[in-house]
């Protein structure tokens, strides 16, 4: 017997309407959607799913946390912190531009009541964009949204003070881990609507020192200076998932301050990311002195095993958040590369005149080949950004979308 054909809210010949689904389906559908973006998306369906599915909040709000131990932060004594969410999304344009690659935005919610819309951040330092920014319509400071495709790369936490957080918001155990001055704290959230309490967790190897922490697959994965990883479960169950890294990939003789590790999610992978600067001179002068070595992690042999090449994903290094996306969503952008932020002063001397992006350094793991394989003979390059918007600016607005 043929179905029976009817049009729904849209107009299209369907066997099903979309705006008679039941409220216990679309409720249940609510209750899976935590972003604004896909809230809001759904919302727009039709006017059954807007009664049904409520709104998020205006703004997200902070998390608020006690440290069992008092810390010492230069002269202060940090006995509890906030933290806040920091999203990054990709903006690209509507059909029938959508040939062109869009760009990446941070963005943090204000605090009420000094501000009532979202800031805009620098996308891997993590701080405002100065008020006394001089115009530049590769960055604008309104968007019309009806205009874009707005979807969400990453999500993060950021506390004042700086520490490596993660936070998993998994209806069955929300919770969060934090590490501070190398050592890991954990707490439940939401429990009886009191402000937890995070409690230092006891290493699994006396005197290992974390560096950072990353919510993979519901489970907190920490990474210590040698590359060690621990994975620990919702009943706080750790145990070890990578050995050491056999190679001393970091020499002894660097300073501290330009070795940093990173955990990256890409794509279904768990990823290291070490970044070494092999001089205490500005980096924008010695170029070749930054060097990067990618690692994947194999659960099974418990080891990281070393990448050669990234083929088409660009990672991103950052302050606050690591992520990844795939050049081909981006055209004209390059794979095979990572983005990281360097410290170093925007008005050193070699970089007299103070952009937004000239922190941001680009690995390009191929020196610039097209194939990305391993089996390529040159050797990785190393260039700044600026703020214009070339294609390798990521960060700022297609020329082509800004002539419009």
């Amino acid at each position: 017997m043929a179905e029976r054909q009817r049009s729904d809210t849209c107009g299209n010949q369907r066997g099903e309407c979309w705006s008679d689904l039941p409220v216990e389906l679309l409720q249940s559908i609510a209750k899976r959607l935590d972003t604004k973006i896909d809230v809001s998306r759904s919302r727009a369906v039709c006017k059954s799913w807007r009664f049904s599915i409520p709104p998020l909040t205006v703004n997200s709000p902070p998390i608020k946390v006690h440290l069992s131990n008092v810390i010492r932060r230069g002269e202060r004594l940090v006995k509890k912190t906030t933290l806040r969410m920091r999203v990054v999304y990709h903006v690209a344009p509507q059909p029938p531009a959508s040939n062109s690659r869009g760009w990446l935005v941070k963005v943090t919610e204000g605090e009420a009541p000094l501000h009532k819309t979202h800031i805009m951040l620098h996308p891997l330092s993590g701080t405002p964009f100065p008020k006394n920014l001089v115009a530049n319509p590769l960055l604008p400071k309104e968007l019309n949204l009806h205009d874009f495709r707005v979807s969400e790369l990453s999500r993060t936490y950021h506390t004042p003070y700086t520490f490596p957080v993660a936070v998993s918001l998994n209806s069955d155990c929300p919770a969060l881990m934090m590490i501070v001055e190398g050592k890991l704290y954990h707490c439940k959230l939401g429990v009886d609507g009191e402000i937890p309490k995070c409690k230092e967790i006891e290493s699994l190897i006396s005197s290992i020192k974390y560096v950072d922490v990353i919510c993979h697959e519901r489970k907190f994965y920490v990474v210590s200076v040698d590359g060690r990883t621990v994975v620990v479960d919702s009943s706080l169950t750790a145990k070890m998932i990578a050995t050491p890294i056999s190679a001393p990939v970091i020499p002894r003789s660097v300073p501290a301050c330009i070795r940093k590790r990173y955990l990256v999610e890409s794509f279904g992978e768990l990823l290291l990311v070490i970044y070494l600067a092999t001089t205490t001179e500005c980096r924008h002068l010695s170029e070749l002195g930054v060097t990067f070595e990618i690692f994947k992690l194999n659960a099974a042999e418990k080891q990281w095993v070393e990448m050669a090449t990234l083929d088409d994903r660009i990672l991103f290094v950052g302050e606050d958040s690591c992520f990844s996306v795939l050049a081909r969503d981006f055209p004209g952008c390059k794979g095979n590369c990572i983005y990281f932020y360097d410290p170093c002063s925007r008005r050193c001397k070699y970089r007299p005149q103070p952009r937004i992006f000239s922190n941001v350094g680009v690995f390009d793991i191929d020196g610039g080949g097209g194939g990305g394989g391993s089996g390529s003979n040159r050797s990785p390059r190393v260039y700044f950004l600026d703020d214009g918007g070339d294609s390798a600016n990521i960060f700022c607005l297609p020329q082509d979308l800004a002539l419009a």
